[in-house]
């Protein structure tokens, strides 16, 4: 779940990112607001399985793997007091993104009970052939889905005019849809600056959209503008709604003067379809690249007195330094260090990173004696999904490579790797460090 959130976060930054640089200057407010919505339902979609098989008809489709697919980890620092203590970040995480995106929906729930109870209060009369829901003094006119409100007698005939055909355009063209999904999206990824930047967007094409609507059906653009300035809202614009003069009116002002984009410049929204293809190609090509872990750090205290530490149970040869094949190595036949689809762990990296920082322990031997240091591991993952074949490359003290042979092999059954449909045996290097502080 975490991470294809991420993924999607990723993707939609990216394809804003290039929006901003290409498209965010013209006037062509219907191609944007497709583009925008384009946008998200990329991101939304390109992690997702389905994919797979159109990223896979992509040309160097597995070049792209090569830089987006390397198993990565974040480092884990194991103290000997707080071990547990480490492993419940994850978990505390996602409890404060929880209870982040539980606000922000009860608050677009809270906006949608308003508007239904406003919509009872309102009673509902026809101004200028169209049906309005009657506003109390001082309220300020806005849309919703196909709903329009308005005080008719809070503003002169030709404000009334001209709000309607504003939010008509609004509703007409069903922009309460683009409000909606971006609120969503910005509830589900609060965590992230560029989906508020993104959702702002959408907000301000709606408007363009609507000012350029009013425009075109025969109003004054100077009479139009004026009419803005004359206006002030007495309440503050909530998020799900469309209101008359919720933006800046500098900003509409300047793109209902500005020269309208020549017709070639649409040629640059070609340009998103390669961004969004690569981005979708990064999100499903598993590759590894040599399958190295980020490295894990366990972190003991000089001495080595603490009761709560446990023993660890020694070996009567234990590993060196030798980069040999180990003893009773299983024979396992061809082993891939770069796979189409990478082995996982159950429940993915972040169960693997709270099972090492649960169970790897340093030594309180090797505390007392002061070893400390870097070790290599190297394992398979079979294409039973077993961990096998588990050495150290590179060791520090008999103690300490021991512990971190233990915990690797005290592994679960992973998900094995796959190359070209099959399971394959899929080779991996975690790197160890015992630190004393």
């Amino acid at each position: 779940m975490m991470s294809y959130l991420i993924q999607v976060n990723v993707v939609l930054s990216m394809l804003y990112l290039v929006y901003v640089v290409l498209l965010g200057r013209d006037t062509f407010f219907g191609w944007r607001r497709g583009m925008l919505l384009g946008m998200l339902g990329v991101a939304v979609c390109a992690p997702l399985p389905f994919v797979e098989p159109l990223v896979e008809s992509l040309p160097a489709s597995g070049q792209v793997g090569a830089w987006t697919g390397q198993i990565a980890l974040p480092e884990v620092v194991v103290t000997e007091h707080e071990a547990g203590a480490v492993g419940m970040w994850p978990g505390a995480l996602y409890l404060i993104y929880m209870a982040g995106v539980i606000v922000l929906m009860g608050r677009i729930v809270g906006q949608v009970a308003a508007l239904a109870r406003l919509r009872r209060r309102c009673p509902a009369i026809c101004v200028e052939g169209q049906r309005v829901h009657v506003l109390e003094e001082g309220e300020a006119p806005f849309s919703f889905f196909g709903q329009i409100y308005l005080c008719p007698t809070g503003h002169t005939a030709e404000e009334v005019k001209t709000i309607l055909a504003h939010e008509s355009a609004h509703v007409r063209q069903g922009h309460s849809v683009d409000v909606v999904l971006t609120q969503v999206a910005c509830a589900l990824c609060w965590f992230n600056p560029v989906v508020w930047m993104y959702a702002r967007e959408v907000r301000r094409n709606l408007e363009y959209l609507a000012d350029d609507a009013v425009i075109r059906r025969g109003v004054g653009r100077k009479a139009y503008q004026l009419q803005l300035l004359e206006m002030t809202l007495t309440s503050a614009a909530a998020n799900l709604y469309n209101h008359f003069n919720v933006l800046p009116l500098k900003t509409r002002i300047r793109m209902m003067n500005k020269k309208r984009t020549n017709g070639m410049g649409r040629v640059k929204y070609l340009l998103m379809i390669p961004a969004a293809a690569l981005l979708a190609a990064a999100c499903q090509n598993k590759e590894s690249k040599g399958n190295e872990m980020d490295e894990v750090v366990v972190v003991g205290y000089a001495g080595g007195d603490s009761a709560a530490q446990k023993d660890v149970v020694a070996v009567e040869n234990p590993v060196g330094t030798s980069t040999e094949k180990a003893a009773g190595e299983t024979p396992l036949g061809e082993v891939y260090d770069m796979v189409e689809q990478a082995p996982t762990f159950p429940g993915g990296n972040q169960e693997l990173m709270s099972y090492l920082a649960k169970n790897i322990k340093y030594p309180k031997e090797a505390q007392a004696a002061k070893k400390e240091g870097r070790v290599i591991v190297q394992f398979v993952v079979a294409s039973t999904g077993q961990v096998t074949n588990v050495k150290v490359m590179r060791g520090v003290d008999p103690l300490l490579d021991a512990e971190a042979i233990r915990v690797v092999e005290g592994m679960p059954r992973w998900t094995p790797g796959r190359q070209d449909g099959e399971a394959v045996n899929v080779r991996f290097t975690l790197p160890v460090t015992f630190r004393l502080s």
